[in-house]
């Protein structure tokens, strides 16, 4: 028996747990009788649930920024998780899972989609900028879908619940919903930029009650876990000290001199901080798992519980700074703190307890939650992650590297290559020696301090072949689905992806005339005047069409966009007017005036029909994003 569960990477059942029944299941492929539960068990078509009709129900908890290493049941020191714990305990805690990237944007639509390659999400808001202009001509491919539709097409209800910003009403996040409910705007009146666990949870509950007589899948994503983080009853706890007299962080957890030592008294609170942040938001969730209790739900109840990125607790060089300098906040390169996150699944009915030791990563949720659900993905769509309980069950092998954009990791090694996918990926295959990159050897250095990209090209090489065969095809795809029809939705474009010669070329870095430079800050780019007046001409692609325009700018200018020209002075956003975009291509001139610096940040747009927040939302929303981190 244990044999078998190395063999497939499953952990020894948990002491106390039945290994009679439902083990058969996992012994499917060894025992005729086995063979016939397994098959029930991961939904094999053409099998019948049992003359006894049960519900499909799911609830995905999405933890924003839960790192794994802080639950208690992923062997931290301190109780910070019980109830989750008493889940994983009946349940499968998968100890080596990995997002495809290190911030919200990237890793939700990776993890819906199940897609290496798609577009990240945005916010309807002409205030936060865009990734890039490219983007604004991409469309979903032929094969891509959501498992979100993929259940809402079987009959299963589908409802989010969400605190973040990012997922409200008329995004392409909501558009995935049956329901969208945007806590995030309800609960505005708050010194909190999100609401709590507590009004999640008790939003969810209620939500529950009233559909838990149908089939449903329900999506939560909880906020109390990313920053900005308070030292409140759960955080003094944790520090042992009802006070911590120091000027050096400030509210949530920022410091005021980042670039100063951590002393140990610093380092306890942060980590004070951050673990009553999971203990919060543990308590909630135990409550809702006691009402599901309650009603006898919680037994044939699919629960999942992960996150889209972890956080970086200054343990690990990177992240948004330059490189060699801690960080409080994720987003930057894909070290563990930020690439690692928590998976745990919960379904007695078709699930035995243990533990899943190979990799696996956040394109695999999707494809797995169908096959517990026994839902089969439509003919002509595709997922590029796979069924995990096919793994656990012995039907197909485990993954030997996992992959995110110019990234890939294996057991032995993780590498991250500093070159564009259009080089990795071309025809003919890149010389590994012009390749730029970091690469890691995990055996030896788990914490990721010793590039050794240049000492190891053999492994290099050997990775970039891996890389090339999972993800040239992938990329291909995303390359080719292309439409010029204009967005529907507001959003903005910062001055990195602003061309200053060469008419659409789609790089950063392009000369600019004297007195003029770019500037960058941890989370906004610009293009800076100084002692000059002379005149910069910046353009970009964008679909043809009339918007709305507005920029974030400081100083005094003059704006030049078509025939429209405004003389401006701010230091914020600042309305311009409308325009029209023709040719694909936004075409402005900035004159600086005055003696003082003038700079510009980002231009943001609303296509008509597209949601235009009055003065006072638009104040709560960047004060909300400011206190997230997301904009300056």
């Amino acid at each position: 028996m244990s044999a078998l569960n190395n063999l497939f990477g499953f952990g020894t059942p948990r002491v106390g747990v039945s290994t009679s029944a439902r083990s058969l299941r996992r012994l499917g492929p060894f025992s005729i009788a086995g063979f016939v539960l397994g098959l029930w068990s991961v939904g094999i078509p053409g099998c019948d649930r049992g003359s006894s009709e049960v519900r499909r129900q799911a609830i995905l908890f999405l933890l924003d920024a839960g790192r794994p290493d802080r639950f208690s049941c992923y062997g931290y020191e301190h109780p910070t998780t019980p109830e989750m714990d008493r889940l994983a305990a009946s349940g499968v805690v998968f100890r080596q899972h990995f997002a495809q990237a290190t911030a919200t944007r990237g890793s939700l639509s990776s993890l819906i989609y199940s897609r290496f390659y798609c577009l990240p999400l945005f916010p309807n808001s002409p205030q936060v900028p865009y990734a890039r202009p490219s983007n604004l001509f991409r469309r979903p491919d032929d094969a891509q879908i959501s498992f979100v539709k993929i259940l809402e097409a079987e009959g299963i209800k589908t409802a989010a619940i969400s605190a973040h910003i990012w997922t409200g009403e008329k995004t392409a996040f909501a558009d995935e919903f049956g329901e969208m409910h945007d806590l995030a705007t309800r609960f505005a009146d708050r010194e909190r930029p999100y609401p709590s666990a507590e009004e999640v949870i008790d939003y969810a509950i209620d939500w529950i009650r009233k559909n838990k007589d149908q089939d449903y899948f329900l999506y939560v994503h909880l906020m109390d876990t990313h920053m900005p983080h308070f030292f409140d009853q759960d955080a003094q706890e944790f520090f042992g000290s009802p006070t911590y007299d120091t000027n050096r962080f400030l509210p949530g957890g920022l410091r005021t001199v980042p670039d100063s030592a951590l002393t140990e008294e610093d380092r306890r609170y942060v980590n004070a901080l951050y673990d009553g942040s999971m203990r919060y938001t543990d308590r909630h969730i135990g409550r809702l798992a006691a009402f599901l209790r309650k009603e006898n739900l919680l037994a044939d109840t699919l629960i999942a519980i992960t996150a889209d990125h972890g956080e970086h607790l200054f343990d690990q060089p990177g992240g948004k700074t330059r490189e060699g300098v801690s960080v409080f906040t994720h987003g930057g390169p894909w070290w563990d703190p930020v690439a690692r996150i928590p998976l745990i699944l919960h379904y007695p009915r078709k699930l035995e307890p243990g533990e899943f030791t190979h990799l696996s990563e956040g394109v695999d949720l999707g494809p797995t939650l169908l096959g517990l659900l026994d839902v089969s993905v439509p003919a002509g769509k595709s997922f590029d992650g796979i069924d995990l309980v096919q793994v656990i069950n012995g039907y197909a092998p485990p993954k030997d590297h996992i992959l995110k954009r110019r990234c890939i990791r294996t057991a032995s090694y993780k590498c991250l290559f500093g070159t564009s996918d259009d080089v990795l990926l071309g025809d003919p295959p890149p010389d590994v020696q012009a390749l730029t990159g970091k690469l890691y050897d995990l055996a030896t250095d788990p914490g990721e301090t010793t590039d050794l990209f240049q000492a190891k090209p053999e492994v290099v090489g050997e990775l970039l072949q891996q890389y090339r065969k999972s993800m040239v095809g992938l990329f291909q795809r995303y390359q080719a689905a292309q439409s010029s029809q204009q967005p529907t939705s507001a959003f903005a474009i910062a001055a990195r992806h602003m061309n200053t010669d060469v008419l659409l070329a789609d790089a950063t870095g392009r000369p600019l005339p004297d007195g003029w430079s770019r500037r960058r800050t941890s989370s906004e780019s610009f293009i800076v005047a100084k002692n000059s007046h002379e005149p910069l001409s910046v353009h970009f692609p964008l679909p043809n069409g009339r918007y709305l325009l507005s920029l974030k700018m400081q100083g005094h200018i003059m704006l030049e966009v078509g025939d429209e020209r405004r003389e401006l002075t701010a230091r914020g956003v600042v309305e311009f007017g409308a325009i029209n975009v023709t040719d694909e291509v936004f075409r402005a001139i900035i004159r600086p005036l005055g003696e003082r610096p003038a700079g510009l940040a980002f231009f943001g747009f609303i296509p008509p029909g597209a949601t235009i927040l009055d003065d006072d939302a638009v104040r709560e929303q960047l004060e909300r994003l400011r206190a997230l981190g997301y904009v300056e």
